[in-house]
């Protein structure tokens, strides 16, 4: 019997906040929903945080990161929205470093772009939540 995290036991991920130099956000839109989200995901076992971040944002968007800094508290995923599973998300602010970022996983996103910080289409509550955490650092 396979255990899934998130259902069978608290799962725990990273997200980042990702800054170019123009003062924009890059934001992922998921298949069939209304809303743009930040990168990231679980940590597979026996991954360090930051080793994580850095594979989850490449597998995703196709580029890379430098400057990783942690927002102080960590954001539990399940009370944005009513899901039926439990993760702590550990939110982090990264700076762009290279690539030309892309959908990598079109079976999940359906477009990527980036956005001036000040001026965002509909986001994810917990994306939400997180840009207000930065802008008030």
């Amino acid at each position: 019997m396979k255990l899934h995290p998130g259902k069978d036991f608290i799962g725990i991920g990273v997200f980042a906040l990702i800054l170019n130099n123009k003062n924009q956000i890059l934001l992922l839109k998921r298949n069939n929903k209304n809303y743009w989200e930040r990168p990231g995901g679980k940590i597979e076992y026996g991954e360090n945080i930051f080793s994580a971040l850095k594979r989850e944002i490449l597998e995703e968007t196709g580029i890379q990161i430098k400057t990783i800094n942690k927002l102080n508290n960590p954001i539990y995923i399940n009370e944005e929205i009513n899901y039926k599973e439990h993760w702590i998300g550990l939110q982090y602010v990264v700076q762009y470093k290279s690539g030309k970022a892309k959908i990598m996983e079109p079976e999940i996103y359906e477009d990527i772009k980036w956005f001036d910080i000040n001026k965002l289409p509909k986001i994810h509550p917990t994306s939400k939540k997180v840009i207000k955490l930065y802008k008030d650092i």
